[in-house]
């Protein structure tokens, strides 16, 4: 028998670009995908980076794709 845990975002408030009611996992290596059901986006980001302390490629690319869609 197996055990997995998995952790899940939702967004309630927005204060980064994005939609309420999105929701995302950051994995292990800096992976991370999210979901926005009001922009109808799914995003799947995949690195293979550890550590990833003071990286933020992942929030340039979501600023990227939320200022492309407006």
């Amino acid at each position: 028998m197996q055990s997995k845990k998995l952790r899940l975002r939702v967004t309630l408030t927005v204060g980064l670009p994005g939609s309420v009611g999105e929701f995302a996992w950051g994995g292990a290596y800096h992976t991370v995908y999210w979901v926005d059901p009001a922009e109808d986006l799914l995003v799947v980001y995949m690195t293979q980076l550890l550590p990833a302390r003071d990286i933020d490629d992942a929030q340039k690319l979501r600023a990227l794709i939320y200022q492309a869609l407006n």
